[in-house]
């Protein structure tokens, strides 16, 4: 039953994106906000872009939206934040980006408006009423020495991660094993691969065997790039899709993924689909060293370290190893299991019930 509009929970959410740092944060609290207000929740955005079509990531908040100046001084940002708060009635928050530092928490402590703070590196006090960590090296005992308030909720490991609902729909799709892979997916996420991509396919340009399909964004500085090398690759067989509409039917069509340590490892360990981790940003180093820990996937470390024939080595060996492929796929679909907007929805406002 969605709830009356004087009682609906209010809901704002604060959160970043640029080419430079992704969109995974703005695209995970977009996901998580239309679960919300499909179950009653009024959902307000506040955002800081740079260089991204930010109303078209956050279709269906149009109402709802409200842009912030790049350039605004960190302090002033919480502040802020914490007066649109007030001027909306909002009963939470959602923090999702990087300059939530001690002082920002302490301006929100004292709005008295209570919010849910997305954390990935446990490196600073923390004053949230919920913290979140998807990774799975979200260690309990780390966050519990770092949380300054004993209500503290924290949500940490795959189960709470949040993934777009095209995903979502295809979760439990079959993915046959094949004896030897052919079908490789290259990926390094919504902005800059930090040249990525032209170093994955530089690696396997001997590799010979695989049809591979590159997935990136128009926020991708390296486009011009990848084409001309991709012109001069002979014997070539793949495509290059930009803004492409269908990533899950992608990632279900592969037998094997490349790809960066950020949220788009979530939603490939949900599909089942093997990956090939290549560290694109510092902030990914724990989280792709804990999925090989966990059998997901192969960290091949950070890209500036990348050793091209290693990668060409695991590659080709991992395609024609079906029974390692098939407990990669095994293993991340126990790690995720789509569930995690319906688990923090519950936590962050129960007043709305169950969702279905």
């Amino acid at each position: 039953m969605t709830p009356a509009v004087g009682d609906r929970p209010r809901i704002v959410v604060r959160a970043d994106a640029s080419a430079r740092i992704g969109l995974g944060h703005l695209r995970r609290c977009t996901a998580l906000g239309r679960r919300l207000q499909a179950a009653g929740a009024a959902v307000h955005f506040l955002t800081r872009t740079e260089g991204i079509d930010s109303a078209q990531e956050t279709g269906g908040f149009a109402d709802a939206y409200v842009a912030l100046d790049p350039a605004l001084p960190v302090r002033d940002d919480a502040a802020l934040t914490a007066a649109y708060c007030h001027s909306v009635g909002a009963t939470r928050l959602i923090v999702d980006h990087y300059h939530a530092d001690e002082h920002y928490q302490r301006v929100l402590l004292d709005s008295g408006v209570p919010w849910l703070q997305f954390d990935g590196a446990a490196s600073m006090p923390l004053w949230a009423d919920w913290i979140v960590s998807m990774s799975p090296a979200a260690d309990e005992a780390r966050y519990r020495a770092l949380q300054c308030r004993p209500q503290t909720r924290l949500l940490l490991g795959p189960h709470y991660a949040i993934l777009r609902e095209e995903c979502l729909q295809r979760r439990g799709s079959l993915r046959p094993v094949s004896p030897q892979a052919e079908r490789l997916l290259i990926t390094f996420g919504g902005g800059d691969d930090r040249g990525a991509c032209l170093a994955s396919l530089e690696a396997i340009r001997h590799a010979g065997r695989f049809e591979t399909t590159i997935l990136t964004s128009g926020y991708n500085p390296h486009i011009s790039s990848i084409r001309v090398q991709l012109e001069r690759t002979v014997g070539f067989r793949g495509r290059l899709l930009i803004d492409d509409t269908d990533v899950a039917r992608r990632m279900t069509e592969a037998d094997i993924a490349i790809t960066a340590g950020g949220t788009t490892t979530f939603e490939m360990a949900m599909l089942g689909l093997p990956m090939l981790i290549i560290q694109i940003a510092d902030n990914q180093r724990a989280n792709a060293q804990a999925w090989q820990r966990t059998g997901v996937a192969v960290d091949l470390g950070p890209l500036e370290e990348l050793n091209m024939d290693r990668l060409r080595d695991q590659l080709v060996g991992l395609a024609g190893d079906p029974a390692r492929r098939e407990q990669m796929s095994m293993l991340g679909r126990q790690c995720v299991d789509g569930l995690g907007a319906e688990r923090i929805a519950r936590e962050l406002c129960p007043e709305i019930g169950v969702l279905s």
